[in-house]
């Protein structure tokens, strides 16, 4: 393997490294809070996965028959995509645990 990949590859550890440290001090003092059920997150989490997955080979077979900038804006289209599916799983998540506190409510 090239220099260049391992390269890649400690940047990647580092990041992913320093981040469950972070998400870790913070569920210690209380700062992250959970919004949903383990269950429907992981459930979340692999539709966003294989829709982006789906969007990812869409964009590289695009890229690969058109060289130049076509690869950045799909890029960006993925880095958007993304960012709107974490939003709306949050969202759903979020709602799910606002109607489950509402209908403890009303049965109290």
């Amino acid at each position: 393997m090239s220099v260049r990949v391992w390269i890649g590859l400690a940047i990647t550890v580092a990041w992913a490294g320093s981040s469950i440290a972070r998400v870790r001090e913070a569920r210690r003092s209380g700062a992250t809070q959970d919004y949903g059920h383990p269950v429907a997150d992981s459930l979340l989490l692999l539709i966003s996965a294989l829709v982006l997955a789906g969007a990812l080979a869409l964009v590289t077979s695009f890229v690969g028959t058109h060289r130049g900038e076509s690869r950045y804006l799909g890029y960006g289209v993925l880095l958007l995509m993304g960012a709107g599916l974490t939003w709306a799983c949050n969202g759903i998540l979020r709602r799910s645990r606002r109607l489950k506190s509402q209908a403890k409510t009303e049965a109290d």
